[in-house]
């Protein structure tokens, strides 16, 4: 073998190894998060992606990441891994163990809004600990 083939092949698995890298840390956290939302909003919790204000409405508010110069050049679905989930309500949702498994799939929570017979205590603190930065208020019967 020649050191030029050499060459090749070490720049060939490099780029190979980069682009797994890149699947594994930005796509695939994206892909499981994106799936927990679908499945979420099979169970009624309502997904709002990309409104301009929370809908009043709304379970569940994504909103908008990285700059609009790209996002014009690259198109919103493409800019999917960078946006975020910001507020979620599951006030006047039915109390369910799913919605608590598929929360704990999602990459970020800013604020969480939840009913006592939706959530245990135990399932919040959890939370917390999983979303630190994450302001949480929990409603009376």
């Amino acid at each position: 073998m020649t050191a030029k083939r050499i060459t090749w092949l070490l720049a060939s698995a490099v780029v190979l190894l980069l682009i797994g890298v890149i699947a594994t840390t930005v796509y695939l956290p994206y892909r499981s998060e994106v799936e927990a939302l679908e499945e979420l909003d099979r169970l009624g919790v309502f997904v709002d992606w990309h409104g301009p204000l929370p809908d009043p409405f709304c379970r569940i508010h994504a909103a908008r990441s990285g700059p609009n110069w790209l996002r014009g050049l690259m198109g919103d679905h493409r800019m999917g891994p960078f946006d975020r989930v910001t507020d979620i309500n599951l006030r006047y949702i039915e109390a369910k163990a799913e919605i608590f498994m598929l929360l704990q799939r999602l990459r970020s929570i800013d604020s969480l809004t939840t009913h006592e017979r939706t959530l245990s205590k135990a399932e919040v603190a959890e939370l917390r600990q999983q979303f630190p930065g994450m302001r949480v208020e929990i409603v009376p019967d």
